[in-house]
């Protein structure tokens, strides 16, 4: 949030920011108050058990005491409750002490979450009236003089205003965790909609969460509830969105990664039966080409009597992909049926030599190798930090070879085996009699396993979509050809006309929405950064678009064809753009040249390319004059 502190007031999506963090706040006070109730119950179970015998030996005591019978009994009683009696005030001493203490640690901390620049609250009410139909991004204060427009000072205006009617993006916009579809509507969640009549538990429920957060002084938002702004985007419906996405998308030209990242992406076909059939028919297709193109060889398909030397050991054994965590990583090498089909296929030590001889390679290739060397990715089999402990392991088979190893070392070097992919990292590991063996160990592990078990694989069958794996990968039913140089180009294009064929490309696109961008989006590109943070400027339609050195990571022409298509998207809506590149100038009507802070020239571009000018200066100086 700290980070994405532009965007947000940008968007005005501080509100949601806000409800998340009082959410949070909420769970964890819920869990330190349930905390507090279990260990206050436990206090006082242990504090009955110690004084129930004394309790009844006091009492039995002074019992006999008033009937004559032991005087002694009623002063041990009386000494004994005198005894117990400082301890409750002690406790409620200690309680004050301790509350006084938090309350001096309380008031610094406080000061340092408000600070002189912090926001009116008001600024940030989710019902201001929409003044405007345009202004100047109000994200830095001011530190001189006043800013005003259409009789209102900027400074003042809610960012229910700010936020929605205008759109702000720079070269260093940031982004947000998680899915890119997630990123591009984040400009349109401004305030959560109604989510109409709710169940008698869910209501109370949310009424619990309103009263605790107004007690705690915060404000309260129901982040379970539909934030997207339909009317800001000028749609009515979430199926009109994704269609206004794509076309933003293409608009910035992210069209072809978004197909790209559909190609990649994976989803259940149950959920989407219509497309996983529509898959299927393109893979017949894609089958067909390939024997009419005579390029055959460029794909692997699964067949279940061949072993497939471009998928990894674990792919030709399960003949699938995980689903469960039963057999995935670790899990995998001991699993008890896998086991024992490796046991009668007589692989077990066979997978633990071939571990053991990758691990011996690793060690030496990667030995003086940095963390983060683009080896590691390449044969994905240890990571950095897993190197001394693979090192120890070598050195401990070179003394006392395998029988020495623990079960736990064992399933360490065959979870190495099993990730080995024979054309990729081309060990030289597998023979033919290996091959043989392994696939003999695929079918008696597919005709062992429990029906109970059998949902946790997706098994690769012809005639069926595989949920586990990648749209293409369904397609392909196979696996590239490693050391073919043009299979991905040639394989690309063969897909891309199928999918065009049935209509399909559109849908594609559609599932790339989904698609993981990582922390930050860092597993986006510079270029891509900056024109996914674009669109989402572009998706709440804004009166005023301001763009501030937007697309520093494009090159020229690109830079100058997307200005031209975004200036044309927004004809008769306002743009103000601080360029970068001065020839760009000549695509807008007005144009304002500063130097060194100062107004020094502006005016229509016509006006201001005579010679003299400061804008002629600048675009002679780029290499752009005339």
């Amino acid at each position: 949030m700290v980070a994405g502190g532009v965007e947000i007031h940008a968007h005005d999506t501080s509100n949601l920011e806000r409800g998340d963090v009082v959410k949070r706040l909420g769970e964890i006070f819920g869990i330190r108050y349930e905390i507090f109730r279990r260990k206050f119950f436990v206090k006082f179970l242990n504090n009955f058990l110690a004084q129930l015998t004394p309790f009844i030996f006091y009492s039995v005591g002074g019992v006999l005491a008033i009937q004559g019978q032991l005087d002694i009994g009623a002063l041990v009683a009386v000494i004994a409750a005198y005894k117990d009696l400082p301890s409750p005030i002690k406790e409620l001493i200690d309680w004050d002490q301790q509350r006084l203490d938090v309350q001096i640690k309380y008031e610094p901390v406080i000061e340092q979450f408000a600070p002189p620049v912090l926001l009116d609250s008001k600024r940030q009410a989710v019902d201001a009236e929409p003044l405007l139909a345009g202004a100047v991004a109000a994200l830095e204060p001011l530190t001189s003089g006043n800013l005003s427009i259409g009789g209102y000072d900027l400074d003042s205006l809610p960012e229910a205003v700010t936020g929605r009617r205008l759109s702000f993006v720079d070269g260093a916009a940031y982004l947000f965790g998680g899915s890119l579809g997630d990123n591009l509507v984040y400009s349109l969640k401004h305030a959560p909609n109604d989510r109409g009549e709710l169940d008698p538990e869910e209501r109370e429920r949310l009424h619990d969460l309103e009263r605790e957060a107004h007690s705690a002084g915060n404000p309260f938002f129901d982040t379970d509830a539909d934030w997207i702004d339909y009317a800001a985007a000028g749609v009515s419906n979430l199926d009109e969105l994704r269609e206004k996405l794509i076309d933003t998308c293409r608009l910035v030209e992210m069209d072809d990664d978004l197909y790209r990242f559909g190609l990649a992406a994976r989803f259940d076909p149950e959920t989407y039966p219509g497309l996983a059939a529509k898959v299927l028919e393109a893979r017949s297709d894609f089958t067909k080409r390939l024997a009419e193109e005579d390029e055959e060889e460029l794909v692997v398909r699964f067949d279940p009597e061949q072993f497939n030397a471009n998928a990894s050991l674990a792919e030709n054994l399960l003949f699938g992909l995980p689903l469960d965590d039963a057999f995935k990583g670790d899990a995998l090498p001991a699993h008890p049926v896998l086991r024992e089909a490796l046991k009668e296929a007589d692989l077990l030590d066979d997978l633990e030599k071939i571990g053991l001889q990758i691990a011996r390679t690793m060690v030496e290739i990667f030995a003086d190798l940095p963390p983060g060397h683009p080896f590691f990715e390449q044969f994905s089999f240890i990571e950095a930090e897993e190197l001394p402990e693979f090192k120890t392991l070598v050195v401990k088979t070179e003394k006392g070879g395998l029988a020495g190893l623990s079960d736990e070392e064992e399933r360490r070097l065959m979870k190495l085996a099993l990730n080995y992919i024979e054309e990729r990292h081309r060990l030289s590991l597998i023979d033919d009699s290996l091959e043989e063996r392994i696939v003999k160990a695929r079918k008696a592990f597919a005709e062992r396993l429990p029906e109970a078990e059998r949902d946790g694989i997706a098994f690769y069958e012809p005639e069926s979509y595989n949920a586990a794996a990648t749209l293409q990968d369904n397609i392909l039913f196979g696996r590239l050809a490693h050391g073919q140089a043009r299979a991905d180009e040639t394989i690309q294009k063969i897909i891309l006309d199928i999918l065009e064929e049935r209509g399909l490309r559109h849908e594609v696109m559609a599932m790339g929405m989904e698609y993981d961008i990582g922390f930050g989006g860092k597993r986006l590109s510079n270029a891509q950064q900056q024109k996914l943070a674009l669109a989402r400027a572009l998706v709440k339609e804004p009166d005023l678009l301001i763009v501030s050195n937007a697309m520093t990571a494009l090159d020229g022409t690109s830079h100058h064809r997307l200005t031209k298509a975004i200036l044309e998207a927004r004809a008769g809506r306002g743009v103000l753009w601080a360029l970068h590149r001065p020839d760009l100038a000549t695509l807008f009507g007005e144009v304002a040249v500063l130097r060194d802070g100062r107004l020094v020239e502006s005016g229509e571009v016509k006006s201001l390319e005579k010679e003299g000018s400061e804008l002629s200066a600048l675009l002679a100086s780029s290499g752009s004059a005339g």
